[in-house]
């Protein structure tokens, strides 16, 4: 698992580089000092950071589980219902972003971004005050502002 771990990183890491070299391609013709290149280059070296952090993170981990690795020698088998059980979150994440893609076009960004971020962050987050409802809200109004006065204000790009 290790291997396909930090194969996976550096893919992710190779994958910033080359996005991060065709941000060069993009056109710069505006007459704002922040063209459109620099928010996906932030996002870019942020990714790249938090990939560099998980890279460090699974070798520190590796030589840990080295240690427990040498008790534990017996082969475990595959259980399906043990796996959905434990990554359930994930796939209904991914059902959630297919749906958010599908209402973009459909609904438009603000209110399909607002029920995107409500509800994936009402799955991740365990609800169990509403204090923390009222974080959620407020991240999700947030979030969704910001992102879409960015985008049309500051870079002037249209969202649908």
């Amino acid at each position: 698992m290790f291997k396909k771990n930090l194969a996976f990183a550096i893919g992710i890491l190779l994958f910033c580089i080359l996005m991060y070299m065709e941000t060069f391609r993009f056109a710069s013709e505006s007459t704002l000092r922040v063209g459109p290149q620099v928010y996906p280059r932030i996002l870019l070296a942020v990714l790249a950071c938090l990939t560099g952090v998980y890279i460090m993170k699974e070798i520190v981990m590796k030589a840990i589980s080295n240690k427990t690795q040498e008790e534990n020698k017996e082969k475990k088998h595959f259980n399906w219902r043990s796996f959905f059980s434990y990554y359930y979150k994930t796939f209904f994440v991914f059902v959630l972003f297919a749906l958010y893609i599908f209402l973009l076009n459909n609904v438009g960004f603000i209110i399909s971004s607002l029920i995107f971020l409500f509800i994936g962050q009402t799955l991740l987050m365990k609800m169990k005050s509403i204090k923390l409802y009222i974080i959620n809200v407020s991240v999700t109004f947030v979030a969704t502002f910001f992102i879409f006065i960015v985008f049309t204000e500051v870079l002037g790009v249209r969202l649908p």
